[in-house]
């Protein structure tokens, strides 16, 4: 069974840690990626096991002297939640008062292979096609 997870991108330090005190309520792991870290897959970030940066380089074929696009807005990635769960824990997310999340995600057998940077342009794009 996969264990429940989420990647945090661009939180305040308040929300964050109200975010990860309920996280630690309801046994969710939590990675709060940071920016050198959205040239990675998704699904690597999900393991956590990122290995020698000279090894994921070879392996994604990344370039760290690229300049990477920013993630300016707060995203949450989730992984391995059941339905239920999930709107267990986006339910105590919205009770504790903490304001929306508006890019939000679920890792898919689609995304895995995006890196973080092309997920958060997937979201926007979504998000502005509802506007």
């Amino acid at each position: 069974m996969v264990k429940e997870q989420v990647l945090l991108y661009h939180f305040c330090r308040e929300k964050k840690e109200a975010i990860e005190k309920i996280c630690l309520q309801l046994g969710i792991k939590v990675n709060n990626i940071q920016v050198e870290q959205y040239h990675l897959p998704i699904g690597i970030l999900i393991l956590g096991n990122f290995g020698t940066k000279k090894k994921i380089v070879e392996k994604h074929n990344i370039d760290y002297n690229k300049k990477t696009e920013e993630i300016s807005e707060e995203m949450m990635i989730m992984n391995g939640f059941s339905s239920s769960r999930m709107d267990r824990f986006l339910e105590r997310i919205k009770q504790a008062g903490i304001s929306e999340i508006k890019l939000k995600a679920i890792v898919t057998e689609y995304n895995k292979n995006w890196n973080s940077v092309q997920l958060y342009q997937e979201l926007k794009a979504e998000q502005r096609k509802l506007q």
